[in-house]
Formats: C-alpha cells, structure tokens, sequence
C-alpha cells in the first residue's frame, strides 16, 4: 500500500514519494496605470509550476464537475435533453484562472513557430495552435507552452493515436526549437485498469511518432498530467523531465492498484459531494 500524508497548503494529499510540493504561484502588483513592478519568477523555475498548475486545476475541476463553488466562477453547461457536459474546456478556463492570479502572462490558442501537417499527404503545412502559453512578460517569447486533453476517441483506423500525437508534435516541436517547457494535462472519467491501457497505448505509439521528428535539447522539460475526474478522483503527475525520459514514464504508468516511484498520486484530501447526475464527458 502506498504511503498517504497531509498537505495543509494544497488542501490534497499525497503519496511518500513526493517528498516536497511545488511552490505556489505568487500573486502578482497589479498598477493602473504603470508596468507591474511584481518580481516574477526566473524562467528556470517554469516546470515546477506548471507541476502545480496541473495539481490545482485538477483540484478545481474535481469540484466544478459536483457543482461546487471555486475561484473560477465555473459551471458546466447543460444539453437540452438536461445532460451535463464536462470537456477539456473546462481544465483550461481554470488553468487560466489561476495563472491571472499569479506571476506568469498567458496567451491562448498560441501560433507554434514551426509548421505542422495533420491532415495527411499532400496538404501543405501550416502553423499550428498550442492550448495555451505562459510568459515572464508581455514583451517576451513564450516560456512555456500547454495542451489540455481528455479522454480519447476510439482508436478505428488509428484515429485516437492521430488525435494525441499531434498535440505532442506541437508540443515536441516548440521545446526543439525554443527550448521551451511544457505541460500535458489529460483527463479521463475514471481510473480503470481499461482505461490505463488504453492511454498507455496511445500515449506511447503517438510519442514515438512526435519525438522522431523532434528532439528537444535536455533543459526543455515536461510535466505528464493524467486526471480522473469522476468516478474515484484522483492525479498522477510526473515530472518535470527532459522529453528523453517521457518513453521511460510512460511504460512505468501506474496501473490500479500500483505504484511507481516516477508518479505521484494525489487526491482530494475530503469526501467528495457525487458528481452531477447525467455528466457526459465529451471524448477530444
């Protein structure tokens, strides 16, 4: 069984593994009228907030999905035939949240540098779009860059690997060619041992594709996010490592039941209110 202690500041708790959390996001000087005078964090400190980034989003979006009231302001639209619908928009309205809260900038739906061709042969290549990037300041090229995921579509005719290797072709390429950090966050439903292999083997065979045709230098970093968000809540974070170690996490992706020394498991630290009733989680 795995080792289980308190966090009092991240309101979570976590396995023995992770001896320490990342520091929290501080709160930037807001100015009307003159730049912020606001002492950001050194570029290098980026992978380990991201690392915290994705341990609060999920935090929030456990909550959002019960209906309880967050920072965020956020709730989950309806159908019309009165079904609730949780998507990867939700993690990234949060994400945003909190990172306007703290010392880094942010665009979204960022241009990539390099050109990106996922519609097959012949079609000429064209920029691409990263979820969301963080910067030190407005003038700056970005530090960081995110993509938020959930689920996966089924895999006929390959499509749920294409789905996922082309998010981590951007993602590949943009650290290659700026050396830039990076985050993964993927949600799922529920953590069943189905549902690990399944991400397991696409996660694997779309990286190998990605990291083929980019190979990023060792000081671009990534942190692995994957977050179960209905039934049995929990995250597992891996992290931050240069992108040659990512094949070695992946094939050590704990399983139910299972841990592993790479992956910290976090959970909320407090019995959960069920989540909504009819909640449809929308397969990218």
């Amino acid at each position: 069984m795995v080792g289980v202690k308190s966090d009092a500041k991240s309101g979570v708790r976590q396995t023995e593994s992770q001896n320490q959390q990342p520091p929290r996001a501080r709160r930037a000087t807001v100015c009307s009228s003159k730049p912020s005078k606001a002492k950001l964090m050194p570029s290098q400190n980026v992978s380990d907030y991201l690392r915290d980034l994705a341990s609060r989003v999920a935090q929030d979006l456990w909550k959002v999905a019960r209906r309880e009231v967050t920072s965020a302001r956020l709730v989950l639209p309806t159908y019309r035939d009165g079904g609730t619908r949780l998507s990867e928009q939700e993690a990234r309205s949060i994400a945003q949240r909190i990172v306007a809260d703290g010392p880094y900038f942010f665009s979204v739906e960022t241009p990539t540098l390099g050109r990106h061709s996922f519609t097959g042969k012949g079609k000429r290549p064209r920029s691409a779009q990263h979820d969301m990037s963080l910067y030190v300041s407005p003038a700056d090229p970005p530090v960081a860059h995110i993509e938020f995921k959930q689920g996966h579509k089924s895999d006929k005719g390959g499509s749920g690997v294409q789905v996922i290797a082309k998010d981590l072709e951007k993602l590949v390429s943009s650290a290659r060619e700026s050396s830039s950090h990076s985050l993964w966050f993927h949600s799922f439903r529920e953590p069943t041992k189905n549902e690990f292999s399944k991400l397991q083997g696409f996660f694997s065979r779309a990286l190998a594709g990605a990291v083929l045709k980019a190979t990023p230098p060792t000081e671009a970093r990534v942190v692995l996010a994957f977050c179960a968000v209905v039934d049995a809540p929990v995250i597992w974070l891996a992290g931050p490592v240069p992108w040659s170690e990512v094949r070695g996490l992946i094939d050590g992706f704990p399983v139910v039941g299972q841990a592993h020394p790479a992956w910290s498991r976090i959970e909320p630290d407090h019995l959960l209110e069920p989540p909504v009733a009819g909640l449809k989680i929308e397969e990218e």
